[in-house]
């Protein structure tokens, strides 16, 4: 929850938390918050730019995929997700084997067995 407050006080709110997926997990509750004055002894720390910048940055798992995308770029590859070849290839690569790549091969082929056989026709 966010909430900002424009000045100090004691502010209550009854919060009500409920599940979606799980029956019995809901949960009511009374909240009191107690804002206070800015201390006055309080010290703000200037932050150098490179802190700042490294903070609002990419995570270290967000800059990982980002460098995987750049590499996959770099290949030459047509990497384009709607290239079912390079999908089934890549499910394949990670050791999962679907039913809709056999069907899709078979469906390949036989479109090209069928070209083919039309080619074939139009020489003779």
């Amino acid at each position: 929850m966010k909430q900002r407050f424009g000045r100090a006080g004691k502010f209550a709110f009854h919060c009500y938390i409920s599940n979606d997926c799980y029956m019995g997990f809901d949960k009511e509750m009374a909240i009191e918050v107690e804002v206070v004055q800015d201390d006055p002894l309080r010290t703000i720390i200037e932050y150098s730019k490179e802190d700042v910048d490294a903070v609002k940055g990419p995570g270290l798992v967000q800059a990982m995929m980002q460098g995987e995308e750049e590499e996959e770029d770099d290949d030459g590859d047509d990497s384009s997700d709607d290239n079912p070849e390079l999908l089934f290839k890549k499910l394949e690569d990670a050791g999962l084997k679907t039913p809709e790549a056999k069907k899709y091969a078979e469906a390949k082929a036989k479109a090209e067995k069928k070209k083919a056989e039309a080619g074939q026709g139009t020489t003779s």
